[in-house]
């Protein structure tokens, strides 16, 4: 499906055992950068130019604080393209970090506010009835005659709002048990939901590039029991607790993280699986928990060139990322590493392994 206008489609579930495509306008950027700071209640800031951002556009300013949730989301009612003067409908919630140039490049590392675009002129939006949002499930299939079904995903610049079911594990977009064809989710953006962003379970052979997530709970992305996936170039801002997100009688405390990869279950194994170029914005618990590669090993793409970044806890520990050994692999009895990964503003370790190795 391609759309030069905006629809809407207030779906309960999109059950996939066929094909789907869905094709939005393009857009010229995924995510800007704050070039000057801005305070709280201020409702004009400054972007950079040139973009095509439009009147109505809703957008995303990723928290700059160790506060996880000190993210904000605004409506554009103009833009200057020669000077990227932007300005909204109603103050800001909270102050953001913001300059010409981010003085921490040297490092590798833009410490400037992430900015990023929430609106597509395709708009799966779930219905608000006793938090049951809206659902996408791809999965493989065979009917009673035997005849086998495989499902595959195809969405590029689509917008998913309101979906996931709220205190369960019923993700916005879900693959289960799907492990025949190849799918791909990019540049799409996936916000404001019950629950789960994205999860992928049981599943093989899928793409997820250059999304957004946005205040999703209490996981953006969570991988579990698959292979060869790939999650590249995406960002998780403000990442949030569920309602009920303790044990009031035992005061446990819910998994959590922006980005969970083969970790929700104890001992799951996957396999080709590349975790690079992502950001987790703003999350409680840790941005990343991940399996580690093998030590020595310079070339891997299991985790790399990641950022995490305002991570906090209290009563959650506040990690970068969480590296633990992949069972897949053996690691709880050889050595395992993580490397080429990036935080600032944790409340804890920016990266924390303390399995045994060797």
């Amino acid at each position: 499906m391609v759309y030069d206008n905006a629809i809407e489609a207030g779906n309960k579930l999109i059950a996939n055992v066929g094909l789907v495509s869905m094709y939005g306008k393009k857009r010229n950027f995924k995510l800007t950068r704050l070039t000057q700071p801005v305070f709280k209640g201020e409702m004009t800031f400054h972007l950079e130019p040139n973009l095509d951002i439009v009147k109505g556009d809703v957008l995303a300013i990723a928290p700059t604080s160790y506060f996880f949730e000190a993210s904000d989301e605004v409506i554009v009612e103009s833009y200057d393209a020669t000077t990227g003067k932007t300005t909204t409908l109603k103050g800001l919630t909270t102050y953001h970090w913001g300059a010409p140039v981010s003085p921490t490049y040297k490092y590798g590392v833009d410490t400037r506010a992430e900015v990023t675009l929430l609106s597509r002129n395709i708009r799966i939006v779930g219905e608000d009835i006793e938090s049951w949002g809206a659902q996408i499930v791809t999965s493989d299939t065979i009917e009673w005659d035997l005849t086998v079904r495989q499902g595959q995903l195809f969405m590029d610049n689509v917008e998913v709002y309101n979906a996931s079911q709220a205190n369960t594990e019923k993700a916005a977009i879900r693959f289960e048990g799907n492990t025949g064809l190849y799918s791909a989710v990019t540049n799409c953006a996936i916000h404001n939901g019950a629950a789960w962003g994205v999860h992928i379970k049981e599943s093989a052979n899928i793409l997820f590039k250059d999304n957004i997530v946005f205040r999703m709970k209490p996981f953006s992305f969570v991988v579990s029991t698959s292979r060869n996936i790939t999650l590249d170039g995406n960002v998780a801002i403000s990442t949030v607790p569920r309602e009920k997100d303790y044990d009031k009688t035992t005061m446990a405390v819910d998994l959590e993280a922006a980005f969970a990869i083969c970790s929700v279950k104890n001992g799951d194994r996957c396999s080709d699986i590349s975790i690079v170029n992502n950001i987790a914005a703003g999350a409680t618990y840790a941005g990343f928990v991940v399996p580690a590669h093998d030590c020595g090993d310079t070339n891997q793409k299991l985790f790399r060139d990641n950022i995490a970044h305002s991570v906090w806890g209290k009563p959650r520990l506040g990690l970068g990322a969480f590296i633990f050994p992949d069972p897949a692999k053996n690691h709880d009895s050889t050595c395992y590493e993580g490397s080429k990964f990036t935080a600032y503003k944790c409340a804890e370790q920016g990266a924390f392994m303390f399995f045994k190795g060797i």
